[in-house]
């Protein structure tokens, strides 16, 4: 378990870096940017195989059914035409996120048990 929570410090701090850095080299906020789809692909892989082994994990759950969430949120969204809502646009950018904080803070839970 400690490995997974040090392979999400490693994933959610490696934006953070890149970001940083970019400020001096603008080429590494493109890498920054690019970074955070490593990130949310762990936490989202992590999070379901861990789901599935501790099923009756409550905070699981909830992040489970926030994660199958948003993916049905942005399928609806590319999908029909709720282009001019501008709502949808401030949920799909301000999930993901909320959803990384509540992984990450999952993980420590775990950690410190």
């Amino acid at each position: 378990m400690k490995l997974l929570h040090y392979l999400n410090l490693f994933f959610v701090g490696l934006p953070i870096l890149l970001a940083l850095i970019g400020i001096f080299e603008d080429d590494f906020l493109v890498f920054a940017l690019l970074s955070t789809l490593l990130t949310g692909g762990y936490q989202t892989l992590m999070g379901l195989l861990l789901f599935i082994t501790n099923a009756d994990n409550p905070r699981l759950r909830v992040y489970a059914v926030s994660v199958l969430g948003y993916f049905v949120l942005a399928f609806v969204y590319s999908h029909w035409n709720f282009h001019e809502y501008v709502i949808f646009n401030y949920l799909l950018i301000g999930i993901p996120p909320i959803l990384a904080i509540y992984f990450s803070a999952i993980l420590y839970k775990k950690v410190q048990r």
